[in-house]
């Protein structure tokens, strides 16, 4: 993959013979060069790249990552604080393979009849720990008490200017205690009545369903784009809410179900020694395999190798009265973009550090598509805080870096956005906020895994069950001083379970009214889902508040 700063990803076929390097790109148009040759120094860190065209664009680089990642070094020409970096996302000759998860070692063999491929025991744990160092400034640890609310999953939740919290709920099938009339939703709206999950009245009275209960998914635009939830009624997936000066906004995406065969987690395996790295033979620890993550082109509909759930387009909707009645504009988010997930900055938004921008993080792919879970990284935009035309996307701009003067830049056209979260395969992220006491913003990062370790979409099969028996999730929660970076990991599970052991949570926010600003803790929100009746405890299909604790300093 190359990685440039100013045009974006593109893909690149990068071959050694000895010391002798050659590169073709498979994107000429946006690389700006069709052909490169080089050569590898003997300490085997310093090289040499000729691109074709003009001389003047020649460049030396340094390998790093044990010989996957080339880091091309500026010339003088260069844009301010410009990039090049050619990282290598599967070795050539390498068979991608579907790892799924094994509580039950080893695997039985395949049987002759099945269509599903069988999984491989990993012998890296974990394959792709996370490119983030550990925060130096806070430390946190989450309370495994799970106070239980309304039916649902994926909460985004904003605090309004009336002094309510306001939640889209996806996939409702009622009643909850405090919601008596029974019925089914791809996507409902509630409010909160209480101030805190603590209070005597959650659950019981803690929500009050506003307005419809099909609300989105059963306009004539949902009708139009959407794939359909029931027989009726089209599938959307609450993305993200914010409200500010009594206008609020919701952003929904079309969702489409993972088809196909085979789970994922997308490991490279060799039945013979791997072939050669960019570093001088041999290499250390020949022939473990090489853990690398399969970036083949993603279809249109979904996504049948791993199966994962697939967002988009998306839209974001209009509410004058607190989300009672709704106004939707056909001004469609696509590709990385399906999923805006707005990001919290106190009550009516009004603590925004950039009170003139309203920001969103879009999780996605870097082969521009943005499913439920294992995304390889998340965008940034922004628009004016104008109710006008914050839902229409000509108003948005997307982060692409920095200038000389470390100062964020911003530019219309999304394909020369970069990313600001860059794990392949692992961010499934929901909504950041900004916590005022510790004038930092905060996201919780999540991803399905298999038992080995190893990014594992819900909905995928294995050679025992026909979906997940038995989640198990990674649970990442960072801090950054900008919603850019540098972010840090504040907190991690590799096994983020429920204090009755339910495994298998998801879709983590932080409701920005239950932020405590005299002790820095605050309450994070999930769902659980959907573990095999064999394996107990039930789930916890509902929104499912833990309190995360948090200490300052090392």
């Amino acid at each position: 993959m190359n990685h440039d700063s100013l045009r974006g990803n593109s893909s690149l076929i990068l071959s050694q013979q000895g010391r002798d390097l050659s590169a073709t790109s498979e994107d000429p148009q946006k690389a700006f060069w069709k052909t490169a040759d080089g050569l590898l120094s003997v300490d085997g860190i310093n090289l040499y790249l000729a691109f074709d065209g003009s001389s003047r664009n020649n460049r030396t680089g340094t390998l790093s990552g044990n010989g996957t990642i080339i880091t091309l070094h500026r010339l003088d020409f260069d844009p301010p604080n410009f990039t090049q970096v050619f990282t290598m996302m599967y070795p050539a000759n390498a068979t991608p393979q579907c790892t799924f998860m094994d509580e039950l070692p080893p695997l039985s063999p395949r049987p002759p009849s099945s269509t599903l491929q069988t999984g491989y025991r990993a012998f890296l744990e974990p394959p792709f720990p996370p490119p983030y160092p550990i925060s130096t400034f806070i430390s946190g640890s989450v309370e495994p008490n799970a106070l239980l609310g309304v039916n649902g999953d994926e909460f985004p939740t904003t605090w309004a200017s009336d002094g309510f919290q306001y939640s889209g709920a996806g996939d409702n099938n009622q009643p909850s205690p405090s919601i008596p009339l029974h019925y089914s939703s791809p996507a409902s709206f509630f409010r909160l009545n209480v101030t805190s999950p603590l209070d005597a009245r959650y659950p019981n009275s803690a929500f009050t369903l506003m307005g419809e209960e099909h609300p989105l998914s059963d306009t004539a635009l949902a009708s139009e784009i959407c794939p359909k939830w029931s027989s009726a009624i089209s599938n959307i997936k609450s993305s993200g809410v914010l409200e500010f000066g009594g206008d609020m906004f919701w952003a929904v995406s079309c969702f489409n179900y993972g088809g196909g065969l085979g789970g994922c987690a997308p490991a490279l395996f060799f039945s013979s020694p791997p072939p050669s790295r960019l570093v001088p033979l041999p290499l250390p620890h020949p022939p473990l395999p090489l853990h690398s993550p399969h970036r083949a082109p993603h279809p249109l509909a979904d996504d049948p190798t791993c199966n994962r759930q697939r967002d988009g387009p998306a839209w974001i909707a209009h509410s004058t009265d607190f989300g009672t009645h709704w106004t939707s504009i056909p001004e469609l988010f696509g590709g990385r973009l399906a999923a805006p997930r707005f990001v919290q900055a106190g009550k009516g938004y009004a603590g925004a550090p950039d009170p003139g921008h309203v920001y969103a993080l879009f999780p996605g792919t870097e082969n521009n598509a943005s499913f439920f879970e294992c995304n390889d990284g998340a965008w940034l935009g922004r628009t004016p805080t104008n109710a006008s035309s914050l839902p229409t996307k000509a108003a948005w701009e997307y982060y692409v870096g920095q200038n000389s003067a470390g100062e964020a830049q911003w530019d219309e056209d999304d394909t020369l956005a970069v990313q600001v979260l860059d794990w392949p395969l692992h961010t499934s992220v929901q909504q950041v906020n900004w916590h005022p006491g510790l004038q930092r913003y905060i996201l919780a990062n999540w991803v399905w895994i298999s038992m080995d370790g190893y990014p594992r979409p819900d909905h995928s099969p294995d050679e025992r069950h026909d979906r997940t028996a038995r989640q198990r999730t990674w649970l990442l929660l960072l801090e950054a001083p900008q919603l850019w970076g540098p972010w840090s990991v504040f907190y991690s599970d590799t096994n983020w379970q429920y204090e009755d052991g339910s495994m298998g949570a998801y879709t983590p926010i932080f409701p920005p009214q239950w932020i405590n600003t005299t002790d820095d803790s605050f309450y994070m929100v999930s769902t659980q889902c959907c573990g095999d009746p064999t394996f107990p405890p039930t789930n916890h299909y509902s929104f499912n508040a833990q309190k995360v604790t948090v200490r300052r300093g090392v």
